[in-house]
């Protein structure tokens, strides 16, 4: 080899080692982050403590106190998890904090803004989450309609066991009040039907009621199993939102019905204190005199979160469920017959003692 293509070579290494370092720098200080709010959560418990941090950007009620509850949503590294619709993605790096200290390369998320407006909008929080998050591992998309993720070319290629969309709003500013339901509803429903298509699910299993065969019992269970071992999951959509006027009217439940493809498996409470770091922006961003801080904007308007399936497993539910009262019928009536017939055998022994004693 020449010995310049042999100098550029070795600089190229050095440069890469050089890149190699500085990542691993980045991933150990997010770390040691992670590993210190970890530590605190489980210091205070379930009491009351005063924030670790604040929310940027006109906030300055430092001593606000917070607490700390379990998150509602639960991840784990084997989790394929798309957050759609983020802001400033905060929500994004809290479950970065949360879940993912070993790497969040199983973590998107996306928002519908252009890097530039997004960066106008939420300026340098957003910027040191997104941080945050890539130097993890995670993924940060752009420009994504969230009624079209079934058809991005990066995000429809994978299939995923928690999609989550926070507080979603068209962000139209109709104020005819009729259109602006619509307008949210139209934004819900092509939002269900796209991620849909991206969520995992179970093969469905076959029914061994009748069927012995062991060797089949093996073949339905290796289906079932993922490349990694670990069992497929039905995938769950979380959708948040505030409660109250106008957001009950977008009707959110029957929306996802409507669709034909998605019911709702339940719902709770969002606390956001559960998810440190978490500030909620609103479409237009940060507004001095217009923005509450603190999260106090969704908090005052007692936010649930909702979590919708694909309907088959609906049905599975529902299926699942008639067969345990059959099954439970059965064997009342079953008990009942034993209880008889030990009745019955009492009785034929108290007859016998009564004619040995005659």
């Amino acid at each position: 080899m020449p010995p310049k293509r042999k100098l550029k070579t070795a600089l190229q290494n050095v440069l890469a080692d050089s890149k190699r370092r500085k990542v691993e720098d980045q991933k150990t200080k997010v770390r040691a982050d992670m590993m210190e709010r970890q530590k605190q959560n489980a210091m205070y418990g379930g009491r009351r403590q005063k924030k670790l941090k604040t929310c940027p950007q006109g906030q300055d009620s430092v001593s606000t106190a917070i607490r700390h509850t379990k998150p509602l949503i639960v991840c784990n590294e084997k989790d394929r998890v798309l957050l759609v619709g983020e802001g400033n993605f905060s929500f994004a790096a809290s479950l970065v904090h949360l879940f993912y200290m070993h790497g969040a390369e199983h973590l998107t998320a996306t928002c519908f803004d252009s890097k530039e407006v997004l960066y106008e909008k939420y300026g340098d929080e957003a910027k040191e989450n997104i941080d945050t998050i890539t130097t993890m591992g995670g993924t940060i998309l752009f420009d994504v309609d969230a009624t079209k993720i079934d058809k991005h070319q990066r995000i429809g290629q994978n299939r995923y066991s928690k999609i989550i969309f926070n507080f979603p709003h068209a962000g139209k500013g109709i104020k005819d009040e009729q259109r602006n339901i619509e307008s949210n509803q139209a934004l819900l429903s092509g939002f269900f039907k796209a991620a849909s298509a991206l969520l995992t699910h179970k093969h469905n299993p076959i029914d061994t009621k009748d069927n012995d065969d062991a060797e089949l019992t093996s073949k339905t269970q290796a289906a079932k199993a993922r490349p990694d071992g670990q069992l497929e999951l039905d995938g769950e959509v979380y959708v948040t939102m505030k409660t109250g006027k106008p957001y009950d009217d977008w009707k959110v439940k029957f929306v996802a019905k409507w669709t034909g493809v998605m019911g709702m498996k339940t719902s709770m409470p969002f606390d956001p204190h559960a998810f440190p770091g978490y500030c909620h922006r609103r479409t237009i961003g940060f507004k001095d005199g217009m923005s509450m801080a603190n999260n106090e904007e969704i908090l005052k308007a007692n936010p649930r979160t909702c979590v919708f399936v694909h309907k088959h497993v609906i049905e599975r539910r529902v299926e699942h469920a008639k067969q345990g009262k059959r099954l439970a019928a059965k064997n009342r009536q079953s008990g009942k017959h034993r209880k008889l017939e030990a009745d019955s055998d009492d009785e034929a022994i108290d007859r016998d003692r009564r004619a040995q004693g005659n």
